[in-house]
């Protein structure tokens, strides 16, 4: 009888906690950038998990170096919001630059990332590092 009870025991002691992970999935909203790369202008890869919203609001923002496209060195737009989105802007300017990408699911989720980058001409070549440029 008591081997009974102890294997019960040693059941019940093993399942509980299995149950309780399975209960606890994460299902919140979740938004991320993913990727940031140069060539001919730049491009932004936004991953979207467990979102609802059907339109994905981003920006890229150019600081430091000359910039003379775009106009006031922001880049905003939208797209759906898909499992992967991208978000893409042409660039015109000429030195080091600090590229920041935000992007927004309305009331869910949301998420920056910052690169360091060189502009020349149309032309950005992107490093995995923020720098400050005063």
């Amino acid at each position: 009888m008591k081997k009974k009870i102890f294997g019960i025991f040693l059941c019940m002691l093993l399942t509980v906690p299995a149950l309780s992970v399975l209960a606890t999935s994460n299902s919140d909203p979740e938004l991320e950038i993913t990727d940031i790369r140069g060539g001919f202008g730049v491009k932004a890869f936004i991953a979207a998990r467990n979102i609802s919203a059907e339109t994905l609001h981003w920006s890229i923002t150019f600081g430091g170096g000359i910039i003379i496209f775009p106009l006031g060195r922001v880049k905003e737009g939208t797209s759906s919001c898909a499992a992967e989105s991208e978000a893409s802007t042409f660039v015109l300017g000429f030195g080091i630059v600090n590229i920041t990408v935000f992007a927004e699911a309305r009331d869910e989720a949301n998420d920056t990332k910052s690169v360091t980058g060189f502009v020349f001409g149309p032309f950005a070549a992107v490093g995995p590092k923020p720098i400050c440029i005063a």
